[in-house]
């Protein structure tokens, strides 16, 4: 595109810068006019695969370790920071967390610090039952993976950056 006028190098890149935003405004999205920013997960999740199930509630993230016969209290972690859809998690023995929103109200992602990949998270209604009853107790009582391998809980026990 060419325009005359006493300087043609201005007017060929006021055409051109003009086309150029033009442009990028319809390749950029706009979110839709109300959309609300991304809030980091909060409510109950299981871990894809991991036998295990999140709360994260006010800034508190609390595992529990279901098997199908027992649910045991795990690892607790309070937020640490985070923006947007993302959340950090500061837990015991030096574990940090990240879970973040997967753009559907029912699916988010966890990142353990040292681990090689994602572990996913589907929203359930509820904690299991096994959950909300008191713990059982006595020497065959479930110990939870704390107790069966300290070093997790303490941080510790370690192979190529990945908890044991």
């Amino acid at each position: 595109m060419q325009l005359r006028s006493g300087s043609g190098t201005i007017c060929r890149t006021v055409a051109a810068a003009a086309l150029l935003a033009v442009t990028a405004g319809m390749a950029l999205p706009l979110a839709p006019a109300g959309a609300e920013p991304a809030r980091p997960p909060s409510g109950v999740w299981r871990v894809d695969g991991y036998g295990e199930v999140l709360t994260l509630d006010a800034g508190h993230l609390q595992e529990y370790e279901v098997t199908g016969v027992s649910c045991v209290k795990g690892v607790a972690a309070e937020r640490a920071g985070g923006q947007g859809g993302t959340a950090r998690y500061a837990g015991d023995g030096g574990f940090v967390f990240t879970v973040r929103s997967k753009g559907r109200p029912d699916r988010a992602a966890m990142h353990i610090d040292g681990s090689p990949g994602d572990r996913g998270l589907r929203r359930i209604d509820a904690l299991p039952a096994d959950c909300l009853r008191p713990a059982p107790s006595g020497p065959v009582a479930p110990a939870g993976w704390g107790a069966v391998r300290p070093g997790r809980a303490a941080g510790g026990w370690r192979l190529g950056g990945t908890y044991l």
